[in-house]
C-alpha cells in the first residue's frame, strides 16, 4: 500500500508581527520579581505556507508505534515536595498514542530504485491520540495512511 499524488509539504513561521498581550501574575507567584505586577508580553503571529510541492510524489509509511499514554499519582516537584494527584489508583490510564514516520519520494521509480534515499523523511508532527485499539477494524499501517490523507497538503493522495 502507498499513496500517490500531489503533495503539499505545509510549515510554519513567524510573520514579523506580533500580538502585544497583558499579563498579570498572582501575588503568591513563584518568581518574586513578577509577584503582583502585570507585563506586556509579545508574541509573534504565526502563519502557514507551503515549503514544497511534489507533483506525482510516492508516499508510503515507513514505521508506525502505538504508546501506552499514563501518568503517576505521586510525584515530586523541584523543592523535594511530594504531591499526590486527586485521582483514584488505577484511573490515571489516557489511552494511546500513535506515532509514526513516512517517506516521501519524487516517484514510483525512485521508491524502488532508492528506498533508503526518499527525497523526504518526515515524522508525523502531532500527538494522535487512540480510544479505540480495534482502528476502526484496519491494521496500523492502513490507520496511518488513511489519517495522512486528512492531513493539510495531501487531499489530492489516491491509495495504490
Amino acid at each position: 500500500m502507498a499513496l500517490q499524488g500531489n503533495l503539499k509539504i505545509w510549515k510554519v513561521r513567524e510573520s514579523g508581527e506580533f500580538n502585544e498581550t497583558q499579563v498579570t501574575y498572582p501575588d503568591n507567584y513563584h518568581d518574586a520579581e513578577l509577584a503582583g505586577q502585570t507585563v506586556t508580553k509579545q508574541e509573534p503571529i504565526l502563519e502557514e505556507y507551503i515549503d514544497q510541492e511534489i507533483n506525482n510524489a510516492y508516499v508510503i509509511i515507513r514505521m508506525a508505534a502505538m504508546h501506552l499514554e499514563d501518568y503517576d499519582r505521586i510525584v515530586t516537584d523541584a523543592l523535594g515536595n511530594v504531591i499526590e494527584v486527586d485521582v483514584p489508583r488505577g484511573e490515571t490510564k489516557n489511552g494511546h498514542r500513535l506515532y509514526f514516520q513516512y517517506h516521501v519520494y519524487s516517484s514510483i521509480e525512485a521508491r524502488q530504485d532508492k528506498f533508503f534515499q526518499p527525497d523526504l523523511e518526515l515524522d508525523i508532527d502531532e500527538l494522535i491520540f487512540v480510544d479505540d485499539l480495534s482502528l476502526n477494524n484496519m491494521n496500523i499501517i492502513e490507520y496511518c495512511y488513511n489519517y495522512l490523507k486528512t492531513k493539510k497538503g495531501f487531499a489530492d493522495l489516491i491509495d495504490i
